[in-house]
């Protein structure tokens, strides 16, 4: 099926994510519902974002404890390296080629407009709660650069 047929048609998915955290399958929301998603987000999840990976690994590691104790350096090295050929090589990546829609398209904004409250919800994810866990569980290094940028007018 095409995607443009996929993204007119009653199958398409229509923001799955903010209806499974307020626990209601279907059925039309309103712009006030972001404010519970967004609270189960603050208190129940650690954020990870795809384009820094590097950075959303190191939080999970120090989050879970994932990381050896001096004394075990081959097995440290045995981890990043794992971590280094899932971050580079992947897993779950499309292997079949298809082209992700692009801004502008008829595509794009059907799906967008199925999707807006989990745009909404991803982008509190990412711009809000990934910088506030920064304190808590960023890598040093992503602790510095955030320092800078609030300095810098967050820029």
């Amino acid at each position: 099926m095409p995607l443009i047929e996929y993204a007119r048609g009653q199958g398409i998915e229509n923001n799955w994510l903010v209806h499974y955290l307020i626990n209601q399958i279907d059925g039309d929301l309103d712009r006030n519902v972001l404010d519970q998603p967004k609270m189960v987000l603050k208190h129940k999840f650690l954020i990870g974002i795809l384009e820094v990976k590097e950075e959303s690994i190191k939080r999970f590691q120090a989050y879970f404890g994932w990381e050896y104790p001096d004394n075990a350096a081959a097995l440290a090295e045995k981890q990043s390296f794992c971590i280094s050929s899932m971050l580079t090589g992947g897993i779950n990546t499309n292997t079949d080629g298809y082209e992700v829609p692009k801004k502008g398209t008829q595509e794009f904004a059907l799906i967008s407009h199925q999707n807006q409250y989990d745009v909404k919800l991803y982008e509190y994810a990412r711009d809000t709660l990934f910088v506030d866990q920064t304190k808590r569980y960023g890598s040093k290094e992503w602790k510095k650069a955030e320092k800078v940028k609030q300095k810098s007018g967050g820029k």
